[in-house]
């Protein structure tokens, strides 16, 4: 019998099957900031499809690509599009799966512009006649 090394292929296999152990352990642990997250190096987010923070203090949670595009309403392509032209936030690289902080997809919302409506200019030139009404009057 010869002491033959393994094959790159199930050294890579084996690499890979710790990851994923890693992985599952990882999902299930704590994690009070991103910081730690990228200072633990796991890589085993790549299984969960949300990470959720567990530690309600922080207020930091990842939202997977399905959750954010059920969020927006558009597709990904069209996501892709806005976030290479700065119109929305960046993803963060989960090891091969992508995630977004969920406060900055809420600050995106919350920072929409608010849809103009016939009439809207009358209630405008009402308010400006009633400010100057007021300092005359005074």
């Amino acid at each position: 019998m010869s002491t033959a090394k393994k094959p790159a292929a199930q050294v890579e296999y084996s690499k890979k099957a710790a990851t994923l152990k890693a992985a599952s352990d990882a999902s299930r642990m704590n994690v009070t900031d991103a910081a730690a997250v990228k200072e633990e190096n796991v890589k085993g987010l790549v299984q969960a499809k949300t990470y959720v923070n567990r530690d309600p203090s922080a207020g930091l949670r990842l939202l997977s690509k399905p959750e954010v595009l059920e969020k927006i309403g558009v597709s990904y392509p069209c996501l892709w599009s806005w976030m290479r032209q700065g119109k929305f936030p960046r993803s963060r690289d989960l090891g091969g799966r992508i995630a977004w902080l969920e406060s900055e997809i809420n600050d995106w919302i919350a920072n929409l512009p608010v849809r103009k409506l016939k009439g809207d200019v009358l209630v405008v030139i009402i308010a400006i006649v009633g400010t100057i009404a007021r300092s005359l009057a005074s």
